[in-house]
C-alpha cells in the first residue's frame, strides 16, 4: 500500500465511515497563513496523543513541529506499531475557521479543520462531519514517567531522557511485575521498589528505569510489556498485564 493509500485508510477510521460528508465549502479556497504567527494567534505546536489509541488504523500521536514539518505515529497494537509517517504541514484559514494541511511531499495530502484550546486539540477531516480529540504530551525534563493510567497507550520521549514506569505492587503477597516483552535494542530496565510510608506490608511502588542513548541510537518505536504474578505460578494468566508503547525521537 502506497503512502497516499495508506492515510486514506487512517482518515476514514478516524471520521468514522458512517460520517456524513460535509458541504464543499468546508473544502473550497484556504487561505495559506507560510508568514511569522500573528501574536494573537495560539499555534498547536508540540506533541498531542489520542486517549482511544487503539482505533484500528488511526493515527495515536501527531507531532507538529515549529518548522512546520509534521510526525505521526499510526496505529499500534500490542506486537508493534504500523510505520510512521511525516513531512510538511501549512496552515491555513478560511471564513474564521482555522486548518492544518499535512502534505505529502509536495502535495497536500489531508486537510483537517482545527480547534485549539488548553492543551487540547480538537481536529476534523474536511471531508467528514466527525471529530476526534488529542491533548498534549506533558514533556518535562524528568524524562518520560509511564503509570498504571498509561496502559496500552503511545508515549513520546525525546533520545537522552530516561523512560521510568511506576506501577503499583505489593511484594508482600508474593506478587511483583517482571517485564515479559521489550525489543533487543531497548532492552531491559534498572528495577527497584519504594515502600509507601503507611503501614507494614501496604505496597508501594515498583519503578523501571530506561536509558534511551546508548552505543546505538534508540529512535523508533518500541513496545514494552508487564505481567504481575508469582514467581512460582507461571501458568495461567497473569494477575495483571501492563504494556505501552514509547516512541523515542531525535534531540533536537
Amino acid at each position: 500500500m502506497n503512502k497516499t493509500a495508506a492515510f486514506t485508510a487512517i482518515v476514514l477510521a478516524f471520521a468514522g465511515v458512517s460520517g456524513a460528508c460535509t458541504s464543499a465549502s468546508d473544502a473550497e479556497e484556504l487561505i495559506y497563513e507560510d508568514g511569522a504567527d500573528k501574536a494573537d494567534v495560539v499555534r498547536p505546536y508540540g506533541t498531542f496523543a489520542r486517549e482511544l489509541p487503539s482505533i484500528e488504523g488511526g493515527l495515536v500521536q501527531l507531532t507538529l513541529n515549529e518548522d512546520r514539518t509534521y510526525e505521526g505515529i499510526q496505529q499500534c497494537g500490542l506486537d508493534a506499531c504500523t510505520p510512521d509517517v511525516s513531512g510538511k504541514f501549512r496552515f491555513a484559514s478560511s471564513g474564521g475557521k482555522r486548518f492544518v494541511v499535512l502534505y505529502d511531499g509536495d502535495d497536500p495530502w489531508v486537510k483537517f479543520q482545527y480547534k485549539f484550546e488548553d492543551d487540547t486539540l480538537e481536529l476534523r477531516d474536511v471531508e467528514y462531519d466527525d471529530w476526534f480529540e488529542m491533548t498534549r504530551v506533558d514533556e518535562t525534563d524528568e524524562g518520560l514517567v509511564v503509570t498504571d493510567e498509561d496502559n496500552g497507550q503511545t508515549l513520546a520521549v525525546v533520545e537522552g531522557d530516561d523512560v521510568t514506569v511506576r506501577l503499583s505492587a505489593n511484594p508482600t503477597t508474593g506478587y511483583s511485575w517482571k517485564v515479559t516483552e521489550t525489543s533487543d535494542a531497548f532492552g531491559y530496565p534498572e528495577e527497584d521498589y519504594e515502600a509507601s510510608t503507611g503501614p507494614v506490608g501496604g505496597g508501594g511502588t515498583a519503578v523501571f528505569t530506561w536509558k534511551t542513548i546508548g552505543e546505538e541510537s534508540l529512535v523508533g518505536t518500541h513496545t514494552v510489556s508487564f505481567e504481575y504474578r508469582r514467581s512460582w505460578e507461571t501458568d495461567g494468566p497473569a494477575e495483571e498485564t501492563f504494556w505501552f508503547n514509547v516512541r523515542i525521537t531525535e534531540a533536537e
